[in-house]
């Protein structure tokens, strides 16, 4: 999970007087644009079997924390890979079918995953890392709205 909060906004709003009203939605305009820019770049990074992982990454902004976050349980290990387990067997029948062509070859996976673990395959951070410009430049239109207000 991704999240961004804007803190110091009560204190800005209150010293801004009657203007200050205007501010929060404009914040809030600059977050969400911050945390779908992120979330998109999420899904175009998210690897993909089934597709349940790419569909399942979500954005939201709620008093002025934006968050993007995997709907899948399995999206934290995914992004940061896993220690040696052993996995079901039955759950990694349709992944070997359809990566290796064979869904007998499950165990084998299997095998392997309780030795080794699984390898992180990033998707979230590389999206925050991608995603910077956007949020700078959305952050800087900002500032601009902002000091238009507080000039006149």
């Amino acid at each position: 999970m991704i999240r961004i909060k804007v803190e110091g906004l009560d204190e800005l709003i209150s010293n801004m007087g009657e203007t200050g009203t205007m501010v929060k939605p404009l914040v809030t305009s600059a977050l969400n644009k911050s945390v779908v820019a992120i979330r998109e770049r999420a899904r175009d990074n998210a690897p993909v079997a089934f597709g349940g992982l790419k569909g399942k990454i979500r954005s939201n902004v709620v008093d002025l924390t934006g968050t993007v976050w995997s709907g899948e349980k399995y999206g934290i290990f995914v992004e940061l890979g896993t220690r040696p387990h052993f996995p079901p067997v039955e759950k990694l029948k349709p992944w070997a079918a359809l990566k290796l062509g064979n869904e007998n070859l499950a165990w084998a996976v299997a095998k392997k995953i309780a030795r080794e673990g699984t390898d992180p395959q990033p998707f979230m951070q590389p999206a925050v890392d991608e995603s910077l410009s956007d949020i700078q430049k959305n952050f800087r239109i900002l500032a601009d709205q902002l000091l238009k207000i507080i000039a006149k």
